[in-house]
């Protein structure tokens, strides 16, 4: 139900997640990352870029909500 997939688990960079975001966010969107545990630090992109996407999206106007909020409250 995302429509904004970041591709964060591929290992990339955070700028390179910071351009999908920026690229392809929309109002009532939902941004895809993930949050497992690796030793290959593919998510270190994620851990980077996430500050600046609330950041960015706050500055926008963008509101951050759960899921269930969105979904009940179009």
């Amino acid at each position: 139900m995302w429509s904004v997939d970041t591709l964060d688990w591929s290992g990339l960079s955070g700028d390179e997640i910071l351009e999908i975001v920026q690229r392809d966010v929309t109002p009532g969107g939902i941004v895809l990352q993930h949050n497992f545990q690796t030793n290959a630090r593919l998510l270190d992109g994620t851990v980077e870029a996430l500050p600046k996407i609330i950041d960015e999206l706050r500055a926008k106007g963008y509101q951050f909500v759960t899921v269930q909020t969105l979904l009940t409250n179009p």
